[in-house]
């Protein structure tokens, strides 16, 4: 199975129960949800295989697949999304200068070497936008390894230079958490700072 490229991300509603918890960065108010109805197909079927195979194909429709992408961790190292199609995989936004991301940064660290660093069957990665412009409220490349080193992180975090992975992601607030399963499909998003009620709330929605 492949991961969609270049494709367009649309945002599920994933935990509307807590989404009132949220403290985030940023504005959350013009995302879109992906769990909006979906428009009735009203021509009749005689045949209980063809009834069968479309409601098979409007479950595909509604699927959706994380963007592919590939970037350097903090040390250097080359990671693709899709060379982890497999496993469940936690993608982290965030950013240095970002309270609330700085608030879950120990749990993330701590879930990661629970679940087996990458080594078992999930995956976790962070995903920071460096800059050099001086306006930015962001580090640069040095200062977010210098951050990264100072907080403990080991898990990868992989360098959006230009912010494209961002943008294709759609992430408006900061920090954004995705929950990609073993085939590549999107369980959901969750923006906000994570807490352990959420994430293994999350960890349940996988297939």
């Amino acid at each position: 199975m492949k991961i969609a490229k270049n494709k367009s991300i649309k945002i599920i509603t994933l935990l509307m129960a807590l989404l009132l918890l949220l403290s985030a960065c940023a504005d959350t108010d013009n995302k879109q949800d992906a769990s909006e109805s979906v428009a009735d197909t009203t021509s009749t079927t005689t045949s209980e295989s063809s009834a069968s195979t479309a409601t098979t194909e409007e479950a595909e429709k509604k699927e959706i697949f994380a963007p592919d992408f590939t970037l350097l961790d903090q040390n250097g190292v080359e990671h693709s999304l899709s060379d982890y199609l497999g496993k469940k995989i936690i993608i982290n936004f965030w950013a240095s200068w970002c309270g609330p991301c700085k608030a879950e940064l120990p749990l993330l660290q701590e879930y990661y070497l629970e679940q087996g660093s990458n080594e078992g069957e999930l995956i976790m990665i962070g995903v920071a936008n460096p800059s050099d412009d001086v306006l930015s409220k962001e580090k640069d490349l040095e200062g977010l390894k210098k951050f990264i080193e100072d907080n403990g992180l080991e898990y990868p975090t992989l360098m959006d230079h230009s912010g494209a992975v961002f943008g294709s992601y759609a992430v408006s607030a900061l920090p954004t958490t995705f929950f990609i399963d073993t085939d590549g499909s999107l369980v959901g998003y969750y923006p906000g700072s994570l807490s352990r009620e959420i994430i293994d709330y999350a960890m349940g929605q996988f297939k």
